[in-house]
């Protein structure tokens, strides 16, 4: 009875992990299930500053679906993690995807206006970065500011990437900050940053 028990969790464990090798008796095939016992992992997520001689774009957005209103965030700095500029607007559109493109168009917009031409554009919505690299939309609605964002890319060394959201929280407090307020907001150093915003700095 004990050897049918086994061979049954044992045949069970296999089809689950076939690198797993089981063998009675009945200690070793214990032995070997605590082993098979996930061994947690953590990962510290941090913003990494850019290549020397680049600046790093980070874009979010927060869409508030009750008003159809939307706060945009934007922070550009350079390869020492200084601050060239951070933004903070309100605007209205119709779905998080949308001000997701809005305020990359915005801010790949501001760089190229003012000569910023070697950067890396880092999102965390992992569509919005998929749009961005295809140069286009999933959506037809979307389809306008992708092409313009696309045609501005055209125009500068960017490199685009994807980041977890914990390496993002500067510019998602940005857009709440936004999403709260009637007046757009610009910052030119760490010191006029507001506390909850500099709290997210690393």
């Amino acid at each position: 009875m004990g050897q049918q028990v086994c061979w049954i969790v044992g045949a069970a464990i296999s089809k689950a992990s076939p690198s797993c090798k089981l063998s009675l008796p009945w200690n070793n095939l214990c032995d070997n299930l605590i082993k098979l016992h996930r061994i947690p992992r953590i990962t510290i997520v941090l913003w990494n500053k850019p290549k020397v001689g680049t600046f790093k774009l980070n874009t979010d957005g927060n869409f508030l679906k009750a008003n159809s209103m939307a706060g945009m965030g934007e922070i550009l700095r350079n390869d020492d993690g200084d601050i060239v500029i951070a933004v903070s607007i309100l605007t209205q559109c119709s779905s998080n995807n949308y001000v997701e493109a809005q305020v990359a168009w915005f801010g790949v917009n501001w760089c190229i206006e003012h000569s910023y031409t070697n950067f890396t554009l880092e999102l965390d919505s992992m569509i919005m970065t998929n749009m961005m690299k295809k140069k286009r939309a999933y959506n037809y609605k979307m389809n306008n500011i992708i092409e313009y964002t696309s045609q501005m890319l055209e125009q500068a060394n960017v490199n685009i990437i994807q980041c977890y959201g914990e390496a993002n929280q500067v510019v998602d407090s940005l857009a709440k900050l936004a999403a709260t307020s009637t007046e757009e907001s610009y910052y030119f150093s760490f010191q006029q940053l507001p506390k909850n915003v500099k709290d997210h700095i690393n």
